[in-house]
């Protein structure tokens, strides 16, 4: 038989069957950078609206994790969709440069030496550390294939973004906002620095505490007492005072011929937990009406008094709250209430004072079991028990946190403003302005703005920017003076913001209060406060997207959920108070990285994958699709299982580009047929298209992008491989090359890869402008970054339901031919002639899309086998003359003679 495959039209693909991603994608990056692609997308949009996706910096310390990865992807992907989409978008990346995370870092590199350190040096030592980072981390984002202004990127420890810091902050004092004051607030002693308790810098977990109900004696009758219930016995020796709720019912109780006063609500509990088995009550009295009277403190020499306070509930305790106004936010509002001394007699690193009475130098935690065995020996200890609960850890080292009052900075949330509202009130009615992703954000937000207290501003540090005020170190007087700050300003602009931390020079002013000199405040800002005004900073919008003197509003935050009480309140606070309006518009969040099983990702569990580790194995383009394939508002898991299957939708998916690829070849860049006059398997395409660029259009503006994968994915295996191109084989193949028919398909394979190319282009970045370059494609662009989003057509409805009728006879007739198979009676559909009633009156398009020899009306489906002979070129079972069906032999005799 003669060999007609030298006939045949069989397709050689420009696109390489395995992609090879860790060798290709930095190949792509290099030309990206000679092109400069960022700055050619910003021209290409010259003048279009602008769309601001503010990126919030990580800090510059140690290399990327997945959590940055998935970050800084979804970011990508809405910068280089909104770009495609006719805006221009420019992304500045930033870094986050101060703070203890470096501080601590530089202290460890140094080891002992650092002890002897000064500030200035330490400062010096941290600048160097958060460079090489940046290089590091800008790496890593790069070869991620991240879109932006990489050359600059916003720092905030750039000379003229400390300086913006310190004008921000100028700006606020002068409004009123800034006072220094004593009040309670989260403490580390492991890095003897204060934190942000409505920041991310107080982080819950679980925590076992002593719980004690203890017993303050009474001062005027022998054994009795009222009974308090603690899970903080170190803080007993700041003790002031006692508190009840004023509307709940109290009770005397005698049990074993002592009298013992609790709340009603919680007497069982109580009685429970201490082993009374006999008790009596003997007296009973609102809270109202035990204020002043006095107990003795359970084992030191100090007599307290009864207070009122509304927060005290009955989930569990006594109902009694013992009151440390140095060591409890509702102890130091009550205690201010009723003249209570901030008493915290704790140091810098957690450790009792001589002040205490007890313990002096001892861990203020070590004391607790010190304090409970005191209580014992005093016979005021009723019950103890270990508790697990949640409590905050600091959110660098990870060690439990103390609350201690000491002196510091703070910025007013209940401030009014010009609007005549409180900064708290207008934060409250601006969150209802802004868009929340997912929805449910808005609840977190808010909840988080109605109880957060004034935002501690300083931190006892050496590494960030200074507090730029002045302090009285004989009589603690603070000066806040616009000379002083401007020119804290004027150094920081200059790069010379070390010198405020240098002691030799000293400050000429007097304190107005004792005449003595003032010093520099040696606390620094915290360095939430300089990501939170990245905003208000130059040049963090890459210029012309700002009007003159006017810091934009960004049209999105993309971040974490964890941001919701970190970067989108820091943000918040700042720009309601300086110019009464949000910084955002839109709010976006994500979830947390997981293992395969559900289990958060820490190194010590060994579960920890790195970015660099997938793009060795995978591609960056890996990692961006599994980004993009996961409901990212959820948490999110990862394993290298995951990976696998990822890889493999990806494999499927570059296997029809690279189908789609191989048979445009040599179709003429200008050739075009009218939709309406190619064949209707063509036009049922096109509008299938023009439906899939809806709705993935929607799906991207919705910033769904799961749902953008799940399309692609329906897309490309259901309509395009199992089906289209399945069928439109016979034409590309055996067709004569400049037929009709045939350049029908070819051009609708190209309209289709065009299409498909630029839909995935801000997902895949890399395989898609490496098909773009190799297809001949009728674009100019040299890149697929560098054109416009494909606009869909009026889609064709009647021919989706002509189609879709066909579609539900096709799967019937299918199905009954495979039962032929199995059985022994037919070897493929080419060899089946089909009987039967369809719903599709279009019998010849059925056929087509069947691919059999014969399908006719009939009363029921039956499959027989053809009589028809096979073609030995196109293997179709039809009518053969000279041992050819009529299309073959005009083929192949066309090209014999040529």
């Amino acid at each position: 038989m003669k060999n007609f495959k030298d006939t045949l039209l069989l397709p050689k693909s420009p696109v390489d069957m395995k992609a090879n991603l860790p060798t290709l994608e930095p190949k792509i990056i290099e030309r990206w950078q000679k092109q400069c692609l960022y700055d050619e997308m910003r021209k290409l949009r010259k003048g279009a609206p602008i769309f601001l996706l503010h990126d919030g910096p990580p800090y510059a310390n140690g290399e990327i994790h997945m959590g940055h990865a998935l970050n800084k992807t979804l970011k990508d992907i809405v910068v280089r969709f909104k770009s495609l989409t006719g805006y221009d978008t420019p992304f500045v990346p930033g870094w986050d440069c101060h703070g203890l995370p470096i501080e601590h870092n530089v202290m460890k590199e140094m080891g002992a030496s650092a002890a002897g350190m000064n500030q200035i040096e330490v400062r010096k030592r941290c600048r160097e550390f958060a460079k090489r980072f940046i290089d590091i981390q800008r790496k890593g984002f790069i070869r991620l294939g991240c879109i932006g202004k990489w050359s600059d990127p916003y720092l905030t420890m750039d000379p003229l973004f400390e300086g913006r810091i310190i004008e921000a902050f100028r700006e606020l004092a002068n409004k009123g906002f800034i006072y220094r004051g004593q009040k309670p607030i989260h403490w580390c002693p492991e890095c003897r620095t204060a934190l942000a308790a409505s920041t991310a810098e107080a982080e819950y977990a679980n925590h076992v505490s002593d719980s004690v109900i203890v017993l303050f004696p009474s001062t005027e009758k022998k054994d009795s007492g009222i009974l308090i219930w603690t899970t903080t016995p170190w803080t007993l020796p700041a003790n002031l005072a006692v508190a009840v709720r004023p509307d709940l019912k109290y009770v005397e109780v005698e049990v074993g011929g002592k009298v013992f006063l609790l709340a009603e609500a919680l007497l069982e509990k109580v009685a429970s937990e201490c082993g009374w088995n006999n008790y009596k009550i003997v007296g009973e009295n609102l809270g109202q009406n035990l204020e002043g009277k006095e107990f003795r403190h359970p084992f030191l020499d100090r007599t307290i008094k009864v207070i009122l306070g509304d927060f005290i509930t009955t989930d569990q305790g006594t109902g009694v709250v013992h009151i440390a106004p140095g060591h409890g936010l509702e102890d130091y509002i009550v205690g201010l209430k009723y003249g209570l001394k901030v008493f915290a007699p704790v140091d810098e690193a957690g450790r009792f004072t001589e002040e205490a009475g007890v313990f002096p130098g001892m861990n203020v935690f070590k004391a607790n079991k010190e304090i409970i065995k005191l209580l014992e020996e005093k016979k005021v200890l009723l019950h103890s028990q270990k508790l697990e609960h949640q409590y905050p850890h600091c959110w660098r080292c990870k060690g439990p946190v103390i609350f201690r009052a000491t002196p510091q900075w703070f910025m007013k949330i209940d401030h009014a403003l010009s609007n005549k509202k409180t900064l708290r009130e207008f934060a409250l009615e601006s969150a209802e302005k802004v868009q929340w992703i997912p929805n449910w954000g808005k609840d977190r937000f808010v909840g988080s703005v109605r109880e957060r207290p004034d935002w501690c501003l300083s931190r006892q540090r050496a590494w960030g920017v200074p507090i730029p005020t002045l302090i009285c170190p004989s009589c603690g007087e603070t000066v806040i003076d616009n000379k002083t700050m401007e020119w804290a300003v004027e150094l920081a602009k200059s790069g010379r913001l070390d010198e405020w931390f240098d002691e030799t020079i000293k400050v000429s002013k007097k304190c107005p209060k004792c005449n003595e000199d003032l010093r520099r405040e040696r606390d620094i800002l915290d360095v939430w406060f300089d990501s939170g005004v990245s905003w208000y900073s130059a040049g963090v919008f890459d210029g012309g997207s700002r009007k003159e003197g006017e810091p934009p509003v960004a049209d999105l935050y993309l971040e974490g959920s964890d941001q919701h009480r970190g970067w989108f309140q820091s943000s918040l606070w700042p720009s309601l108070a300086i110019r009464e309006s949000v910084p955002y518009k839109a709010v976006l969040t994500h979830g947390f990285m997981l293992d395969g099983e559900g289990r958060a990702m820490h190194k010590s569990a060994g579960n920890v994958i790195a970015p660099d580790e997938i793009m060795s194995k995978y591609g960056a383009d890996i990692i961006r699709l599994w980004v993009a394939s996961e409901n990212y508002r959820e948490d999110l898991r990862l394993s290298l299982s995951i990976l696998d299957q990822i890889a493999d939708s990806y494999r499927k998916i570059r296997n029809t580009w690279r189908f789609l690829a191989a048979n445009i070849k040599g179709l003429p860049k200008d050739f075009d047929i009218p939709i309406e006059k190619r064949p209707l398997l063509d036009q049922w395409m096109i509008a299938k298209l023009n439906k899939f660029l809806t709705e993935v259009r929607r799906s991207y503006e919705n910033y769904a992008f799961h749902e953008v994968y799940r399309s692609v994915v329906e897309f490309s295996t259901n309509d395009l491989s199992s089906f289209y191109l399945d069928v439109i084989k016979d034409r590309l193949y055996c067709d004569s090359e400049d037929s009709l028919s045939r350049m029908s398909a070819q051009l609708t394979c190209r309209e289709v890869l065009s299409a498909f190319l630029r839909v995935m282009a801000p997902i895949l970045c890399f395989s898609t402008d490496e098909v773009w370059e190799r297809a001949e494609l009728n674009f100019k662009s040299p890149s697929v970054h560098l054109t416009d989003w494909p606009q869909a057509e009026l889609i064709d409805e009647n021919i989706l339901n002509q189609m879709e009728t066909a579609l539900e006879d096709r799967k019937l007739i299918l199905k009954a031919i495979e039962d032929e198979r199995i059985a022994g009676r037919i070897k493929s559909s080419q060899m089946a002639e089909v009987e039967g009633n369809f719903k599709t009156k279009d019998l010849e398009l059925l056929k087509l899309i069947c691919q059999v020899a014969e399908i006719r009306s009939g009363e029921k489906l039956t499959v027989s086998v053809t009589s028809k002979e096979k073609c030995p070129r196109c293997w179709r079972h039809l009518e053969l003359t000279e041992g050819l069906c009529e299309r073959c032999l005009s083929t192949v005799k066309s090209l014999e003679k040529k």
